[in-house]
This record gives C-alpha cells, structure tokens and sequence, in this order.
C-alpha cells in the first residue's frame, strides 16, 4: 500500500475508534442521568396507626432444670416464634427507589424493623436466676399495624403497610408456685402452657 493510503487507512481507524468511545460515554452519562432521576434525597417517614396493639403474645420460652448451676447447658427450647416486622409496599413497581440506602436507613431509623425478643435474649438472664426450682424463661410482645408514607425532597411518595411488635416483655416463672392469673396473665399463660 502506499505511504499515503496508510496514513489515510490510519486516520480512518482514529476516527473511527474516537466515534465508538464518544458513543458509550454518551450511554454512561444518559444511565447516570437516569440513576439520578429515580434517587430519593433527604427521605422522610410518616406513620399512622392502623389498629390498638393486640394482647401480649408469648413469641419465645425456654426451660430450666431444677438445681441448674451454671456453666450448665439451658433446658429445651419450648417457644422460638419472635414476631418478624414485614414491610408491604401498595405497588413496588411504581417506586423502586424505596430500595436505596437513603429510604433503608430512614426507615431503620423511625420504625421497628428488628425481630421481638426471642430465645437469645432469654438466654441473657435465665442462667442467673437464684431460683432452684423448674423455671421458664419467656418473651412476649404485641402485634401492630401501621401505614407507612415515604416521602422524597423531591415530593416523590411511597406508601406501605407495616406489620410490626411493641411493648416486648422478658420474664420467668417458677413452675412451683401459684400465679395470679389477673395480675400475670402472661406469666400464667406461660405456666400453664410450658410448667408440666
């Protein structure tokens, strides 16, 4: 080939490369532009009770032996069911920013989206108790509903149901005395249930 058809066939090919490499930068920034659409900035949550709190519900319980001394192994788990909050969005596909960080944190931040007390947190306090006799240790807590609205800086909404717990209780019982029913009813539900 010529000197010239070189150069030419040369400069075609820049040209060429330069054209492709403008294209996708043109793509990227057209993605990012559409990244940036769909962000929701400064999220803020607003919630209204949909229901009263349910009853207290027994969600987690755990035997003790008679005599137990610690560093023994705890008895049987008899309970293990914490009531798991659960998020309910009216229609997902309508804001799928409700999964950014920004939302995730906001919403970590001004509800209950942890578990209620479960057998972990038994465990923290039932090994201790002087008590010599059988025991149950025990976790309760009640059920709650509530709307959720997700508002953006920019005015983008969302809406949701959460199903949630409130007001959590850890106790234990002594399954050899008597309980007052009125005045504990969780504990004597608990006895009821559990101290055989």
């Amino acid at each position: 080939m010529p000197r010239l058809g070189r150069i030419l066939a040369f400069g075609v090919a820049i040209t060429l490369i330069g054209c492709h490499a403008s294209q996708t930068d043109a793509e990227v920034a057209e993605k990012s532009a559409e990244h940036v659409v769909h962000v929701c900035r400064d999220p803020t949550i607003t919630t209204t009770v949909l229901d009263s709190p349910g009853a207290l519900q027994v969600t987690a319980a755990r035997w003790r032996d008679r005599d137990y001394t610690p560093p023994q192994e705890l008895g049987a788990v008899l309970l293990d069911a914490p009531i798991t909050p659960e998020l309910h969005w009216d229609d997902h596909s309508l804001f799928p920013w409700v999964t950014e960080d920004s939302v995730t944190v906001a919403l970590r931040a001004n509800l209950m989206l942890d578990p209620s007390p479960s057998i972990a947190d038994i465990d923290t306090f039932l090994p201790s108790s002087t008590d010599k006799n059988p025991l149950v240790g025990y976790a309760a807590a009640r059920r709650q509903s509530l709307t959720v609205l997700v508002t953006c800086s920019d005015g983008r909404e969302a809406t949701g149901v959460l199903a949630t717990w409130v007001d959590s209780v850890l106790g234990v019982v002594s399954c050899s005395i008597v309980v007052d029913a009125l005045e504990y009813p969780v504990a004597a539900e608990v006895k009821a249930r559990f101290c055989h």
